[in-house]
């Protein structure tokens, strides 16, 4: 399949190395370079209205940021999490 997509593109010679799980559209939009992948935060508001245990459950994932912005609660956490 790889093969396939090079030569529609015109690639015939090349070395290709995936160091990850990737699919046909992620190695296309390198080829055609006009994307950009980043990550991204998970944000859980109203965690006031759960149990400690799920908010720790949510926060184990380094994505995750849990808030709550009637209480003020993880505000300069989700702060931190976007400026990194």
């Amino acid at each position: 399949m790889v093969k396939n997509i090079f030569q529609e593109y015109r690639i015939h010679n090349a070395h290709v190395k995936f160091n990850g799980d990737y699919d046909v559209d992620d190695l296309i939009d390198t080829i055609e370079g006009n994307r950009k992948y980043i990550k991204c935060v998970y944000v859980y508001n109203k965690i006031d209205t759960i149990s400690i245990e799920d908010v720790d459950a949510l926060t184990a994932d380094p994505q995750n940021a849990c808030i709550s912005v009637q209480m003020k609660l993880g505000i300069d956490i989700l702060m931190d999490k976007l400026w990194d």
